[in-house]
């Protein structure tokens, strides 16, 4: 993809400490599903840059730690086909 989290920032309207949270949830799952903190970081990672991309596009993804959540679960499934 090229861009980092980082390099996009925050989506408006939401502070980096609740970025910070989020991340944490989405990883804390990665970490559960794979049992392997640096393919939960790389995929927690990947999702939040989806996310990121997605809502800077359409302005709104809903709430957006269930949404982060199930896009993390299933990059973690597609991993493993």
């Amino acid at each position: 993809m090229g861009a980092t989290v980082k390099d996009l920032g925050v989506p408006d309207g939401i502070s980096r400490h609740e970025m910070a949270q989020i991340y944490r949830s989405v990883f804390a799952q990665c970490l559960s599903l794979t049992r392997n903190k640096h393919r939960a970081e790389d995929i927690a990672h990947d999702t939040m840059l989806k996310v990121i991309l997605i809502a800077r596009k359409t302005n709104n993804v809903g709430p957006l730690l269930p949404y982060l959540l199930a896009a993390a679960r299933t990059m973690v499934i597609d991993e493993h086909r």
